[in-house]
């Protein structure tokens, strides 16, 4: 995504971009308060509020390379997991109802701020993490 913003930008030098990250709901409570322009996130099919806006496929947020899915380790249901401590991102939003995708309820769990730091955390072994798929 940011490549395709380089190169958007290369062309407009004049033109200024404002970075904020944000997670969960928080981006689109961001374009709904009118404090964002633009938003590169997951599009809610259960919120009409983003089906109806201008959205375009940007590609896949899957496991990655590196990142090995719950049957590669052993575990065919992420209920498997319970015992080993969850890895959660948490929810930038203000004023919204606070969203959790595939938390295991009572579980352990880690939270942290951003994808980057949930990804040290699975990648130093202190916790695992599933992706939404989109």
């Amino acid at each position: 995504m940011l490549g395709l913003l380089r190169r958007f930008f290369d062309d407009r030098p004049g033109t200024r971009l404002h970075l904020h990250f944000e997670a969960i709901s928080g981006p689109w409570e961001r374009l709904f308060d009118g404090e964002a322009d633009l938003i590169l996130h997951h599009i809610d099919k259960s919120d009409p509020r983003s089906t109806s806006s201008i959205s375009a496929p940007c590609g896949s947020s899957g496991g990655g390379a590196g990142f090995p899915r719950l049957p590669d380790l052993g575990f065919d249901h992420a209920e498997q997991m319970r015992d080993h401590a969850q890895c959660i991102i948490r929810d930038t939003a203000r004023h919204s109802p606070a969203r959790d995708y595939f938390l295991i309820e009572g579980a352990r769990s880690w939270t942290v701020s951003d994808q980057l730091m949930k990804r040290e955390i699975i990648l130093q072994g202190m916790g695992w993490g599933q992706c939404r798929a989109s």
